[in-house]
């Protein structure tokens, strides 16, 4: 089952499944738009009788019953899970388990394009999947009502804060709302996010309104107050008030004149009984349907009455998850789970109509998320300083077993000159060596061949001692034939192959007419002066480099070139792990029989540039 896993803020990239319902002769057809999978329908009819659904969710009156909520007359999983098998059959049902697969972490947004007027009123927020539960309870599928429009929307980038304007009305003759508990708790639960700030206009008016639009700008206008559902003007309607307290309607097509002169306002949040709902004859009828039809980014709505115990929860949850940049889909998503409760549906009520593809309103400079960092890191600088410290210790720790197993090959192939690539499959660090006429150009590795390579190329590891990163050694200048024979097997085309004396030399002075002796410091060989670290082997590249990049030219391995010494014997140059630190050095050869297995004899690869 998906969680409710806490996510880092603006991290959250969700898939979008796309259900398109509309209504047929015989009853309903639902299609999945799904560009991976392609498109998959199920024809359908209603799943439950009008009446209940009547009874169920369209309370009447425009105001919120404060101590006695309304309740359902089916039970919700009940009402959900007949809704949700009735659709999702099928093909549809074999695509949307294949989608939550592959969105994984990611999430699924159910975006329902309900083409149908009648269908704005069906309860899609109870929509109950036996495997996952109540979908729109889940942070990780959130259903929206989606509106398509061919007008794209972006994020808005802002400078903070998000400023929110918190519009309360209560007319003379409906419900003494909680208006100032709400106020206050709002007000509460925003004074601690850094990016939302949080403005009122209480007893609002319509000329107040209009000046408060004016005076500054807001991106969030949240309504607190009531609502109703009027068809012969023109739908849903809010409540303001009238300078003599009574109630004055203001209508879904003078809100859209209105905020149409403020396109910065991305959310409108509306806290009223009855403002999701249409009259079955126009699916924009809704104010909510009617401000995203207008323009509105995305609209939240409660498709009936609510308690202020939950108008509170749901107030809190959905700024905090906004605060940290989440989508709004995934905002009201929390918002409805910190309103669920076991005895009741409130958290069904919350409806969220939308035209953003992705949810994503807001937008920060990149200044602005670094600074959020900043004060967050300074805030928790005990936090941090733990985390740093057990970071210095895991180092210290896991450092020498990185350096033996991470071969430094796998990063340095990166930077090969062009005409000194890797053998196919096998990353190999290759230096250009170009003394000039009459001699040729070649290739050297960077590195002595690495336990990685001797074992991707030939097989098993004739050492103890493993590791990625240590040289192949307790190798004979035959094994090294029978390397480069399998080597070769797989680059038919390239000369790959021991170096001779004379470009082992070169490579090992890189220009220097008298190249520094070695030290502990610099050479890993049987230093008795000095302890350098290691007693046999070292990881590659453990020590400083030639002037033209090669590592452990001396000591580490004592490495085989091709020349022999006319008597049979095969040569060694550079010394090793086990020669004495005056004999790590250029001149010194080492002489040894073919077959002869050098407890530190290794040896590195030459190819033809091209």
């Amino acid at each position: 089952m998906l969680g409710n896993r806490k996510r880092p803020a603006g991290s959250r990239k969700a898939e979008n499944f796309d259900l398109l319902i509309w209504k047929t002769a015989e009853g309903y057809r639902a299609r999945v738009r799904d560009p991976e999978s392609g498109e998959a329908y199920s024809d359908f009819s209603r799943p439950f009788p009008e009446e209940d659904l009547s009874g169920a969710l369209h309370p009447g009156g425009a105001c919120r019953d404060l101590k006695h909520p309304r309740e359902f007359s089916v039970l919700a999983r009940d009402l959900g899970s007949s809704l949700f098998g009735a659709i999702f059959s099928g093909e549809v049902l074999v695509s949307w388990r294949r989608c939550l697969d592959r969105a994984g972490r990611k999430g699924l947004r159910l975006r329902l394009h309900l083409s149908s007027p009648d269908l704005w009123d069906w309860p899609w927020e109870l929509l109950h999947d036996p495997r996952l539960g109540f979908l729109a309870s889940l942070p990780e599928t959130p259903v929206v009502r989606y509106i398509e429009m061919s007008e794209p929307i972006r994020p808005l980038r802002v400078r903070p804060p998000i400023r929110v304007l918190a519009i309360s009305s209560c007319p003379a003759g409906f419900s003494n709302l909680s208006i100032q508990e709400e106020l206050a708790d709002l007000e509460s639960s925003l004074a601690e996010l850094r990016h939302v700030e949080l403005d009122r206009l209480e007893n609002a008016t319509r000329e107040a309104l209009h000046g408060k639009l004016q005076e500054s700008t807001f991106h969030v206008i949240h309504f607190i107050g009531h609502g109703t559902f009027d068809s012969r003007r023109g739908g849903g309607m809010v409540l303001l008030q009238r300078e003599d307290g009574e109630a004055d309607p203001i209508g879904a097509q003078e809100l859209n004149v209105l905020l149409k002169a403020h396109p910065e306002v991305r959310l409108v949040v509306l806290n009223v009984c009855q403002g999701a709902r249409g009259d079955g004859a126009d699916p924009f009828s809704g104010l909510a349907q009617s401000l995203v039809k207008g323009r509105v980014p995305a609209v939240v709505a409660m498709r009936s009455a609510v308690t202020d115990r939950a108008a509170i929860d749901f107030s809190r949850s959905f700024y905090q998850s906004l605060s940290r940049r989440e989508t709004v889909d995934l905002a009201v998503s929390r918002g409805r789970h910190a309103m669920f409760r076991q005895d009741s549906t409130e958290w069904a009520n919350p409806v969220l109509a939308m035209r953003s593809p992705d949810g994503q309103l807001f937008a920060l400079f990149w200044w602005e998320v670094l600074a959020d960092r900043a004060l967050r890191i300074a805030s928790t600088w005990r936090r941090w300083l733990v985390a740093f410290l057990l970071l210095v210790i895991l180092t210290a720790v896991l450092r020498p077993l990185v350096r033996r197993w991470l071969d430094p090959n796998l990063i340095y192939a990166f930077l090969n000159p062009p005409e000194c690539p890797s053998p196919r499959g096998l990353s190999i660090a290759f230096v250009k060596v170009a003394p000039g006429p009459p001699l040729r150009p070649y290739c050297i590795g960077r590195f002595e061949v690495t336990q990685r390579i001797w074992k991707d190329v030939v097989g098993h590891v004739p050492t103890r001692r493993r590791g990625n990163a240590l040289p192949a050694v307790r190798i004979s200048w035959d094994d090294t034939a029978r390397f480069f024979a399998a080597l070769r097997r797989r680059e038919p085309r390239v000369e790959l192959r021991l170096p001779t004396g004379a470009e082992w030399g070169l490579a090992a002075r890189a220009g220097e007419a008298s190249p520094q002796r070695p030290s502990a410091e610099t050479a890993n060989c049987a230093n008795t002066e000095a302890d350098d670290g290691y007693e046999g082997a070292a990881p590659v590249g453990s020590y400083t480099p030639n002037a033209v990049g090669l590592y452990d030219m001396l000591g580490n391995a004592t490495e085989w070139v091709s020349d022999d010494d006319g008597s049979g014997k095969r040569v060694r140059r550079g010394g090793g792990f086990k020669n004495a630190l005056r004999n790590c050095s250029l001149t010194f050869p080492g002489r040894s029989k073919p077959d002869f297995r050098p407890e530190d004899g290794g040896f590195r690869i030459v190819r033809e540039p091209g």
